[in-house]
């Protein structure tokens, strides 16, 4: 009796609220994409969509928590990760309009405690992401903090004081910085007197009518409703992804599938008196050369299905979140998910594909007509092959001919390049990005990756290099960052390098070049700065959202 008890609340967790504009047929469909969360010990999540103000489709499918078998349903809380950014980017707005601060405005007005760099970082900047300031996560990763460390707000505005260098330069191009989002909420809490939880409630939630939506920011709270979240992979058991999350602005917003479709409807049929809020939320970022970004204010803007789209996803422990609109449509799709491995991303564009009726070609990824691709050379194939550096990515890819084909190569992604003559090629599905090679007396001197808004990385061709242990010596050591107020050593063991830092033990380095040296998380990157004589004094780390970090060795 319990179990048959236990089932049919299961079943009634799955049942939606109002399907009258939705087929039959495409509720069939959309139940299927989410079926294989309704297994036995599964966690899952919960589903929306909601054309013209109207929600047709919201289900909930396995369990909120697999300790005590509570199944997720509609209204299930779960932590909606980056999703958040689209909400502290209208904290700003509002802000905004109500005179408080300009948009333009040097954040060091409010924040004085930040390094001055030299430029002017704005809240645009930090809306934008590109203002060139390190990530927290990446940027405390190396500064010896690992993954189950709680992180505040105070922990992270503690060490943007201590920055010495930026990434790039302000505006130049897009860096994904969770910090910015930090600093954003840190300064509605100076402006108003109140903690952005409680400004938040006030100001946004309460008044968009959002009544199952908060700011977390006291990760030991007890909240009733929310769902656990579970880390898992093939072939391995789901494990508690236990909350050590403690900061807010970049993350940390609870809610529900049908609160988010209630937020994004705004996008399209804004509630009176937020009309220009909304608005400006879909303004793009402008780069510092003019070229417009896809990323508004916490939002994506790009087009699927030939369809104008405004989008983010999200990411925390095992919470994985995805929203979505079509604004021409008045349509949204909310998911949220409770588990790792939940691929909401693919699951996001199955839905899109049944409610649009199309297969989902993005016109952004679709090929260039075939009339201005030209056949490759066969010399000018093995002209390019090889390997080859990013000097700011810090990657080293690989250009590689397969049957009458060439392919760029990165770990385990690969991409068709399309010859468009003279030296340069387009990569498929690589958003407009292009490769230029510079060909001098019958050798590759260098190649730029260009993207669409004409944002270049150099790439420097490896070549054949054999490298001697020997040199190695001269990188042994220890290197200090006042930046990140640790140490790292560097010593050989048998023929090869290796980092130690204590909180994260040895980490064993492969060489790429005569100076570069790839790791693991988080010193992905770690580069030797040579003096004229060959000796290193310095060293540089880099990983995703933190590039060239230096370290000296101590005086």
């Amino acid at each position: 009796m319990k179990q048959l008890a236990f089932i049919f609340t299961f079943y009634i967790s799955t049942i939606g609220v109002s399907l009258a504009q939705l087929s039959p047929e495409k509720e069939t469909l959309l139940d299927s994409i989410f079926q294989e969360w309704n297994q036995p010990g599964m966690p899952g999540g919960s589903i929306g969509v909601m054309q013209d103000g109207r929600i047709i489709y919201s289900k909930a499918f396995g369990l909120a928590s697999l300790d005590f078998g509570v199944p997720n349903m509609p209204n299930t809380l779960f932590n909606i990760a980056s999703v958040s950014k689209q909400f502290t980017a209208m904290a700003i707005v509002r802000m905004a309009e109500k005179g408080l601060l300009s948009l333009d405005d040097d954040v060091r007005k409010y924040l004085p405690e930040i390094p001055d760099f030299g430029q002017t970082i704005t809240f645009k900047h930090l809306i934008h992401h590109t203002s060139g300031l390190r990530s927290v996560h990446y940027m405390l990763g190396l500064a010896g903090w690992r993954g189950d460390d709680v992180r505040t707000n105070e922990d992270v505005f503690r060490f943007v004081t201590m920055q010495k260098d930026l990434n790039y330069p302000v505006g130049e191009r897009y860096g994904y910085c969770n910090t910015g989002y930090v600093l954003m909420a840190l300064v509605v809490e100076r402006l108003s007197g109140k903690s952005f939880a409680e400004w938040m409630k006030s100001e946004v939630f309460e008044p968009l009518s959002l009544e199952h939506t908060y700011v977390e920011d006291n990760y030991t709270r007890v909240v009733p409703n929310n769902a656990s979240s579970y880390y898992h992979s093939e072939g391995v058991v789901f494990e508690r992804a236990l909350d050590y999350w403690n900061y807010t602005g970049a993350g940390n917003i609870h809610s529900t599938t049908e609160d988010l479709l209630l937020w994004a409807k705004n996008l399209y049929s804004p509630k009176p008196g937020w009309e220009n809020a909304f608005e400006k939320m879909k303004d793009v970022g402008i780069y510092s050369n003019g070229q417009p970004s896809n990323y508004a204010f916490g939002l994506y803007v790009d087009e699927y299905g030939s369809q104008k789209r405004i989008h983010h996803s999200g990411s925390i422990g095992g919470f994985r979140a995805q929203i979505a609109t079509f604004p021409d449509l008045n349509l949204s799709i909310s998911i949220l998910s409770n588990f790792s491995s939940s691929n909401l991303g693919q699951k996001l564009n199955g839905v899109s594909e049944i409610i649009l009726d199309n297969d989902g070609t993005s016109n952004s990824q679709s090929e260039l007509p075939q009339q201005v691709m030209q056949d490759v050379d066969p010399n000018l194939a093995i002209l390019i092959k090889g390997s080859y550096w990013d000097t700011y990515e810090k990657r080293v890819f690989q250009i590689e001919k397969k049957g009458q084909k060439l392919f760029v190569v990165a770990e385990s992604s690969e991409r068709l390049l399309q010859h468009l003559g003279d030296g340069e090629f387009s990569i498929k599905d690589a958003d407009g990005r292009k490769l230029k090679f510079d060909i001098q007396n019958e050798e590759v001197s260098s190649a730029k990756s260009i993207s669409k808004e004409g944002i270049e990385n150099v790439w420097i061709p490896l070549g054949e290099n054999s490298f001697s242990a020997s040199e190695l010596k001269d990188f042994e050591g220890e290197y200090y960052s006042g930046e990140l107020q640790t140490s790292y050593w560097f010593k050989i063991e048998g023929d090869h390098l290796v980092a130690y830092h204590p909180r994260h033990g040895e980490i064993p380095l492969e060489r790429l070049t005569s100076n570069a040296f790839k790791g693991r998380w988080p010193a992905l990157i770690v580069e030797f700065v040579l003096n004229p004589d060959g000796k290193s004094a310095e060293v540089m780390l880099s990983n995703d959202r933190v590039k060239n970090l230096k370290l000296s060795r101590p005086s």
